[in-house]
């Protein structure tokens, strides 16, 4: 008897817990559980030796039955002769804002999350394509987060006819007709998120990380080859990235509102007025033709080489889970009622640790210079997977330096893990229909 308890006090130790429906907030470790009777306890994971793999996460609780759905779920390969034309022209307005943000590890992927109690700018997105008309709707912007995989060449979650790249970054918007993304997330047209594929930089003395590469990707664009990747043709840019970086407590918010100048050159920059003098950065930063220019994304390469450091470590909580050994798939599929998903599913982030970015951030860190793009309705790429996400994915990628791609690959998972061992990518969806894919180029 003694044996037992001491084993079932040993288990505990391997617990954590969850606060909010999948990746608003923090996973347990999972003990071998394949069903969850609270959503709170609920674990999910990208190890395919595990009844909790991706093909399995709709069996996991019923607040994430929509992960089993066929019909509009994400990602996708994103076919560009397939692609209807469309004239779509995003607006992003403060894009020349910086906000405050923090960061945390929530043993999944490290997102760099505006500050809650941030009043003072709103970064905004409008002028978004849904069922190919013009939404009237205002998006908000809410975080940036990247997606890698087990292999340096395989790590974004969409395609672009067929090709995968290293990295892919997700910007996350909500509608702003609702008080916040817990709310938003289950809504029809709730979230826009914007993709942006990233490339690893691999000019000699990029970094000083003495790690061997497996899997080196050398399909990198042609243009990248020949040089255009020039990162720094514009000596102020450079100085401005610098300071946007190094900025301190000191005067924090006048440095956070730094021009940021990462997504276009200044001769790029091309402002419109609309409501209330707002400045809007229109789509007009490099209508690109042919191959991509690639940007190398300096600001967003010290965010992450600096904050991913600074949050390595999962720092497990010490509630116990109720979960059942036994997956229950019988709800796969299908949406949870709007009432079950407020009273049950819809769970604000626990408390943990934050960690201040310094600097803040903006959208601009991530886009790139060449602004055509794809956009389609799908879904979260992770649990509950709800089919509210209108996305817009850069054709063009950025690139960010060796040791920024090389400190998210070591940041742990909820076993203790760094990310590279399993990867943080769902796989390709493969709907019931296909998916009506729309381009501006």
């Amino acid at each position: 008897m003694a044996a037992l308890y001491w084993l079932v006090f040993l288990g505990s130790l391997c617990i954590g817990t969850v606060d909010g429906a999948g990746y608003l907030g923090r996973m347990p470790h999972h003990g071998g559980s394949c069903y969850y009777e609270d959503i709170k306890n609920a674990h999910f994971s990208y190890d395919e030796e595990t009844c909790r793999r991706p093909d399995k996460w709709c069996c996991l609780h019923k607040c994430w039955a929509t992960c089993g759905s066929t019909r509009r779920q994400s990602p996708i390969n994103l076919d560009t002769s397939e692609a209807r034309r469309t004239n779509a022209n995003l607006k992003l307005y403060n894009i020349d804002k910086r906000v405050p943000a923090t960061t945390h590890n929530s043993g999944h992927a490290p997102h760099f999350d505006v500050a809650e109690d941030n009043k003072d700018i709103t970064l905004k997105l409008k002028n978004i394509i849904i069922n190919k008309r013009w939404s009237k709707d205002t998006y908000i912007f809410h975080d940036i987060h990247i997606h890698l995989g087990k292999k340096e060449n395989k790590g974004s979650e969409h395609s672009i006819d067929g090709k995968f790249y290293p990295m892919e970054a997700h910007m996350v918007f909500y509608n702003s007709k609702y008080e916040d993304i817990s709310e938003a997330k289950s809504k029809d047209n709730g979230l826009a998120v914007i993709g942006v594929m990233i490339q690893v930089n691999k000019k000699h003395g990029d970094d000083n990380d003495d790690e061997d590469d497996d899997d080196d990707d050398d399909d990198d664009d042609d243009d990248a080859k020949k040089g255009n990747e020039n990162e720094y043709d514009d000596e102020d840019e450079k100085d401005d990235e610098h300071d946007e970086y190094e900025g301190g407590e000191d005067n924090e918010r006048s440095k956070r509102e730094i021009r940021a100048k990462s997504c276009c050159r200044s001769n790029y920059w091309n402002y419109e007025y609309r409501e209330h003098d707002e400045e809007s950065f229109s789509k007009k930063c490099y209508e690109g033709r042919g191959k991509c220019k690639v940007r190398f994304a300096k600001t967003l390469s010290c965010l992450m080489e600096k904050y991913y450091e600074k949050i390595k470590e999962y720092h497990e909580q010490d509630n116990t889970t109720n979960g059942n050994h036994g997956p229950r798939c019988e709800y796969c599929g299908k949406k949870p009622s709007d009432y079950f998903i407020k009273e049950v599913c819809q769970k604000k982030a626990g408390n943990h640790s934050n960690t201040v970015i310094e600097c803040g951030i903006t959208p601009a860190d991530v886009l790139p210079y060449d602004q055509r793009f794809y956009t389609y309705p799908g879904s979260l790429t992770t649990p509950p997977c709800y089919e509210s996400v209108q996305w817009i994915v850069y054709k063009c990628p950025i690139k960010v330096s060796r040791k920024a791609f090389k400190a998210l690959q070591r940041v742990e998972d909820t076993e203790n893990n760094p990310l590279k061992e399993h990867g943080v990518r769902r796989p390709l969806q493969f709907n019931r229909y296909k998916v009506s894919v729309s381009k501006n180029f």
